[in-house]
């Protein structure tokens, strides 16, 4: 295994945070402001709460990481209601609506929060298919879209869209790490498969579309032509559903068994087809894309599965990272029983890093400062241009352990 040594923050010609790279800011940016803020100010009761707000999902198939991602950002804005941790002696707050991982449900939320509930920026929406329509709405509003849980390369145009600021890694690197991979197992590019979320070839989903992309482009970056990535088997399954049994038979009707699947696709779908297929194909690899979520799969993949990986783009929580330390405590501190797992860690992640950002506002705190003080923080804090991926393998005693790193 590469070593897993933990960058800072990506650059800002990219808009993107690599999420692993933020623990190396809160331990240097972070000690500055405890200092500053030693001798808090009388709170008044007047300040209004800085508002934000989060469309996603919060039903459907997909509820499980929608709500880990506000459970996280939650934690991370409670620490305001602290007089020490308090932005200009005020707090946070999180306005949150479900869009069941629906495209237009998403945008009527986002227009609703920015034009009726007038939030300062959204954080933390979930999934690419709602993302490629509300992130050009909140853009085209001069509203930050801040830390999306998508790798999807929409969010990461060149040049970038000015009010879309990512967090993690995209998809294309994540699909570097399994391609990589794959290959280093001695399989050869001709024999991947892949299952995505989509209706079908010609109304594929914004989702799969993204996954299938990326793992073509890093594909043709191993010496492997377009022509022929184009010809390598891909089935589908629609959104927002557990309908994968076409999919199984299509496989099936291939000459040969792959010997690596790389599913793109949502954690209950996407458990469903590799409880099935494991047993259909004994030697597959199964590869997922983080947005699966790996505490989401582990809960659904059956005892003996052993052949099953997923890239991952935060750190393993450890109690030697002060910053996975304060998150479990403020996890069981202000949400109590609630999950601990890598993407409530990721939307905590997201939620310190805008607080971070607020805390160097000097005057007003509008969307526009808001936009200014995250890039900011990447070019004051940061230097380098690392987002770590890693790729971790299922055990049924242990869950998702790394097992190698880009």
């Amino acid at each position: 295994m590469k070593s897993m040594h933990i960058p800072l923050f990506g650059t800002l010609r990219t808009q993107t945070l690599a999420c692993s790279g933020i623990i190396g800011l809160f331990i240097v940016f972070s000690a500055s402001l405890s200092q500053a803020a030693s001798a808090p100010k009388e709170i008044n009761p007047s300040a209004k709460p800085l508002v934000f707000g989060m469309s996603t999902a919060l039903s459907g198939p997909a509820q499980y990481l929608g709500h880990s991602m506000r459970n996280g950002v939650l934690a991370a804005f409670e620490r305001t209601q602290l007089k020490k941790h308090r932005i200009q002696n005020r707090s946070l707050k999180l306005h949150v609506k479900d869009d069941s991982y629906q495209p237009d449900s998403a945008l009527s939320n986002v227009k609703q929060l920015i034009q009726s509930e007038q939030v300062l920026a959204l954080i933390g929406n979930v999934g690419t298919p709602t993302a490629a329509k509300t992130a050009p709405y909140a853009n085209s509003q001069q509203v930050p879209f801040f830390a999306a849980y998508t790798g999807a390369a929409i969010l990461r145009q060149d040049p970038p869209q000015p009010y879309v600021i990512n967090l993690r890694a995209g998809y294309e690197r994540e699909a570097e790490v399994i391609i990589r991979y794959i290959l280093n197992q001695g399989i050869k590019p001709t024999e991947i498969a892949f299952l995505l979320q989509g209706e079908n070839e010609f109304e594929a989903d914004d989702y799969g579309k993204a996954g299938y992309g990326a793992a073509r482009k890093a594909l043709k970056t191993q010496g492997f032509t377009e022509t022929k990535a184009k010809r390598l088997f891909k089935t589908y399954y629609p959104r927002n559903t557990l309908s994968i049994n076409s999919a199984l038979k299509n496989f099936l009707r291939q000459p040969a068994s792959p010997r690596a699947i790389i599913i793109v696709g949502a954690y209950a779908p996407s458990a469903k087809f590799i409880n099935y297929a494991q047993s259909l194909f004994t030697k597959t690899l199964f590869f997922n894309l983080s947005f699966t979520g790996a505490s989401a799969l582990a809960k659904e993949l059956q005892p003996h599965s052993d052949r099953v990986f997923i890239t991952q783009v935060v750190p393993q929580i450890s109690p030697s990272l002060k910053i996975s330390q304060d998150f479990e405590q403020d996890m069981k501190k202000f949400l109590p029983g609630k999950p601990i797992n890598a993407i409530s860690f990721e939307g905590y992640l997201a939620g310190r890093a805008l607080i971070d950002a607020l805390h160097t506002i000097d005057g007003d705190i509008n969307r526009d400062s808001i936009r200014i003080a995250l890039n900011r923080l990447k070019q004051d804090q940061l230097k380098q241009d690392i987002h770590e991926v890693w790729l971790a393998k299922y055990d049924p005693r242990l869950g998702f352990t790394p097992v190698y790193s880009n």
